[in-house]
């Protein structure tokens, strides 16, 4: 999904101030391989080593020094125990210590567990739908909120987390994301 799609789609619940793809990420290439390493087999020392290179090229972007906070794209806590982390919030924690933000993990949850969205086809907006509520909007309230995501496929978590963000009345919402598919 390209950066004007994803705006398409996210423009339904408020505007969007800026989105940023570090990597294409394409079936049975590089970015793949380090992303499913990373993601599903417990090699944390890979979002460092990406997070280095991606936050190199974040800090070469004028935007970048208005965001108040960072929020990872939350994981179900079922999800969560299994896999032993949510990589969004890893990468956004990485993030944070080379950009100098606040990384906030506790406004806003997933409370609806899903199915993994990788092996999902055609019914991952129906699959989204409603999956995440605000915890503590105060925390986002009149802020310039960042979201962190690992792989956005086809928008469908991203665009349902903008859509919980803006109950808080942040200032502006961005979206940053290590990697996308590209259609």
């Amino acid at each position: 999904m390209d950066e004007e799609r994803l705006i398409n789609h996210l423009s339904v619940y408020g505007a969007i101030s800026h989105i940023t793809i570090f990597l294409e990420f394409q079936h049975g290439s590089v970015t793949q391989s380090l992303i499913h390493r990373f993601k599903y087999y417990e090699k944390v020392y890979l979002g460092k080593y990406l997070v280095e290179l991606w936050a190199a090229k974040l800090q070469t972007i004028d935007w970048i020094k208005d965001i108040d906070v960072i929020v990872p794209l939350p994981l179900h806590w079922r999800k969560k125990i299994k896999r032993g982390y949510n990589q969004s919030e890893v990468l956004a924690r990485y993030l944070a210590r080379a950009l100098h933000k606040p990384v906030v993990t506790n406004s806003l949850i997933r409370h609806k567990y899903t199915k993994s969205q990788a092996s999902q086809a055609l019914d991952r907006w129906e699959n989204m739908k409603d999956v995440f509520s605000l915890a503590k909007a105060q925390q986002l309230k009149g802020k310039h909120v960042l979201i962190i995501d690992d792989v956005v496929t086809t928008g469908a978590s991203i665009t349902n987390c903008v859509k919980a963000i803006y109950c808080a009345k942040p200032s502006a919402v961005s979206i940053a994301s290590l990697s996308a598919v590209r259609e």
